[in-house]
Order: structure tokens, then sequence, then C-alpha cells
């Protein structure tokens, strides 16, 4: 009975210190350092053929969640924009989660962070002649003005009970309230 117990806080120990060896090299992004925009560079690149140089336009915090979303723009390659997600883990480090890229002037994305869900629109604006982003689901609607500037990163917390945030029809809206719809998600 004796060996049962040596073996089990063996095993027990060896688990420990592995994921904690785990999560101290996955967790290795710094959001707030000099060198976030080649870490996203080197972060979107691992899986395509040729280097895409990128341009990290806005960073933004997902409500009071753990959660970082950046949205960056490329000319060099077929991208027009593009958005990464970055989640806070142990040791108060950072590590990539997710990453898109799209050809809309908007997308939307829905997250789940460690505040719940929340529903993300990110995307350009640089003629500003859109003013109001909605997105229509088969259970929600989000409505958000948009800010005055090029790039935008729009966070909203989805509801609790909230089950498929997909699909999605995102329109955008001129001053006039004349409607586009960008994309059927």
């Amino acid at each position: 009975m004796k060996n049962y117990g040596i073996v089990f806080f063996a095993v027990l120990a060896i688990t420990v210190t592995s994921t904690l060896i785990y999560h101290a090299f996955q967790f290795k992004v710094d959001v707030t350092g000099v060198n976030y925009k080649e870490q996203v560079e080197s972060w979107f690149n691992r899986s395509i053929d040729e280097d895409v140089e990128l341009e990290l336009k806005k960073t933004k915090r997902v409500g009071e969640s753990n959660t970082y979303v950046s949205v960056f723009a490329s000319t060099k390659y077929r991208l027009r924009l593009g958005h990464v997600f970055i989640k806070k883990g142990w040791f108060g480090k950072y590590k990539f989660s997710q990453a898109s890229q799209s050809l809309n002037p908007v997308t939307y994305t829905d997250i789940v962070t460690s505040k719940g869900n929340y529903a993300v629109l990110s995307g350009e604006n640089i003629d500003r002649k859109y003013v109001k982003v909605k997105g229509i689901m088969p259970h929600h609607t989000i409505n958000a003005a948009l800010p005055k500037d090029d790039y935008f990163i729009i966070c909203k917390k989805l509801p609790d009970g909230l089950r498929q945030p997909y699909p999605v029809e995102l329109y955008l809206y001129d001053a006039d309230g004349n409607r586009v719809l960008v994309e059927h998600q």
C-alpha cells in the first residue's frame, strides 16, 4: 500500500511540473513591449510560405477580461485586414490564441474570455463614410457607433444564454442612414 502512495505522488509531481513548464514556455508574448509588432508578424507568418509585413493599427482589451485584440493591415499580401487575439495566462504572461484575416472593411468574431463571451467587431473606416455598424444574429443584435478613427475595435458582451452567435449579417450605415451589407459570416 505504501508503494501506491509513492507512485501517486511521483505521478502528481511529474504532472504539475510538466504543466508549469508547458505554460511557462507557451505564454511568451510581450503586449506592452516594442517587439510586439514583430511577434505578431512572426506568429502570423508561421503557416505561410512568404513573409508578410504587417502594420499594427490598434490594440484593445476585451472588456475587463484577460484577452486583448489587435487589428493589423498589410499591403503586400492579399490581406486587407486581420486581427489577432492574445490571452493572459499563468505567471502574468500572454499567448496568441487565434487570428483571422479578411478582405472586408469589418469583421465579426465571437470569443470566450475569462469574463464571458464577447462579440468583437473590428475593421477600418478610413474615408469615415460609415457612422454605425450592426450585426444581426438569429437570437441577438449588436448595434454600435463607429469611432472617428481610421481603424476600430468594438467589443460587446454577449448574453450568457446565447448559444449560437452565428451566422451574423454585418451592415455598415452612413450618416444618411443608408445600409450596406458587408458580409454574411
